[in-house]
């Protein structure tokens, strides 16, 4: 390389530009003026240079100048090539400094994400949704939001004035109650963007044991389009409930059911099942069947994101006997790697804090499968947060086994990851869906439970 070319042939006069003289002048100075010297540095964008031992030190162009002044003051105030380096280095590293991406600093300081909520009750009353918002507060910084699909029918022959609010209350049956859904879809729209970001509604008001109850959940979906994340809390076999709705008994085994979850798997909806792990009160050594009925039908829909509700237990339902060995196998097995369970619910709360044992053998069962796990509380509009946050608190003993990744999984990253990818699924078909009829007679749905495996 000839160094005269490089060099202005008067003041002011360059045979480059600015930026490419400075460079030259960076690269000459620092390779042929410190030629005898032998200790490489480093400096950002992967320039080695060949600098004086004193200055094997410098991290930054920031101190290169108090070190040329210390040692070489002379030096530095003479040569021009010196100081223009100088001035292109410090660019360059401030430039590269600034270009960083700053790291971000998380505004989330919740305890908590609910995965199962309910802001109305058996006779389709609550709170309202700013009555939530304020209950939340910064403890919560998501949640699901459904209502509750059954309504308890006042019989007056049965209760007289007693206007029952609870399935417990009275012997008159339940019914199934699909205007819920479009009381759940208004409730999210009257909210701000901001605060719908903070809640994930889903849909609950079909009846499971209906042929039709898949074309139901399109139809909410094409109506309400960017709105739902999922369906449930939805019951095929719980205590006390499952005989006390009118008409059909839902069942594990019912093809309406595969529809239903064909179309999740369809439209990327996540799903909450609840179903009892086994029969209230069960005979010693009596088979618990609905255990292998729930994994058949799990194994038969691999494409369904589904969340077993309340690890399978109830109010009177408990733990089957070997529940953590059962679970255990359940999560160990390939073929059910896409359900999930929440341990929503104060009564699911009784049993894992029962005793010292079942906290530790819970705590380990969670810390060695972290993905599978969601908090929930099952709160039904709470009045309060004191109501509210019972289950969390109830859960201390638990939460301080856990490994510090099996906690934040299970109180808050296992729902960011699901709900944010049925989010982005749902999205994705209402659009691809958006001209599809509401009104006419629905295309009918695989009920096979083959459809969409590969």
């Amino acid at each position: 390389m000839n160094i005269k070319n490089k060099i202005p042939v008067k003041a002011g006069v360059a045979k480059q530009s600015p930026p490419e003289f400075l460079g030259d002048c960076f690269a000459h100075s620092l390779i042929f003026d410190f030629a005898l010297m032998n200790t490489d540095i480093q400096f950002p964008h992967g320039l080695a240079m060949t600098v004086p031992t004193h200055w094997m030190e410098v991290k930054n162009p920031f101190q290169l100048k108090n070190y040329f002044m210390k040692f070489a003051p002379s030096f530095y105030l003479k040569n021009i090539h010196i100081r223009c380096a100088m001035f292109l280095l410090f660019s360059l590293t401030t430039t590269h400094i600034y270009a960083q991406p700053k790291k971000q600093i998380s505004a989330d300081t919740a305890l908590f994400f609910d995965s199962h909520f309910h802001l109305t009750n058996y006779v389709q009353e609550g709170i309202s949704i700013q009555k939530f918002l304020s209950i939340m507060g910064t403890t919560t910084g998501r949640s699901t939001l459904f209502g509750i699909p059954l309504q308890q029918q006042w019989s007056y022959s049965n209760t007289g004035d007693f206007a029952p609010t609870y399935y417990l209350a009275s012997d008159a049956p339940l019914y199934y109650y699909s205007f819920t859904d479009a009381y759940i879809a208004m409730t999210y729209r009257s909210l701000s963007a901001k605060d719908q970001k903070r809640f994930d509604p889903m849909i609950t008001g079909f009846n499971p044991a209906d042929m039709y109850a898949a074309d139901h959940i399109k139809r909410v979906l094409l109506l309400f389009p960017g709105v739902f994340s999922g369906i449930g809390e939805f019951s095929i076999h719980k205590e006390f409930v499952s005989s006390k709705i009118a008409g059909e008994v839902a069942s594990l085994t019912n093809p309406a059911l595969d529809r239903i979850l064909d179309f999740c798997a369809e439209s990327g909806l996540l799903s909450i099942l609840h179903n009892d792990i086994d029969m209230p009160f069960p005979k010693s050594g009596q088979d618990p069947y609905l255990i292998k009925q729930i994994v058949d039908l799990f194994r038969k829909h691999k494409n369904t994101k589904i969340i077993w509700a309340h690890c399978g237990l109830g109010r009177i339902v408990r733990p089957v006997e070997e529940q953590i060995s059962f679970l255990d196998k359940f999560l160990a097995d390939p073929t059910l790697s896409h359900v999930c369970f929440d341990i929503s619910w104060s009564e699911v709360a009784k049993y894992i804090v029962r005793t010292p044992a079942t906290i530790k053998a819970t705590a380990t069962l969670i810390n060695k499968y972290p993905d599978r796990f969601l908090f929930g509380t099952d709160e039904v509009a709470p009045p309060d947060a004191e109501k509210y946050q019972a289950v969390y608190r109830s859960y201390q003993p638990l939460l301080a086994q856990l490994s510090a990744e099996a906690r934040y999984k299970l109180l808050k990253g296992n729902y960011t990851r699901l709900f944010d990818e049925a989010r982005v699924s749902v999205r994705a078909w209402e659009k691809a869906h958006q001209n599809d009829s509401t009104v006419t007679v629905p295309i009918s749905t695989t009920s096979s439970g083959t459809g969409n495996q590969d």
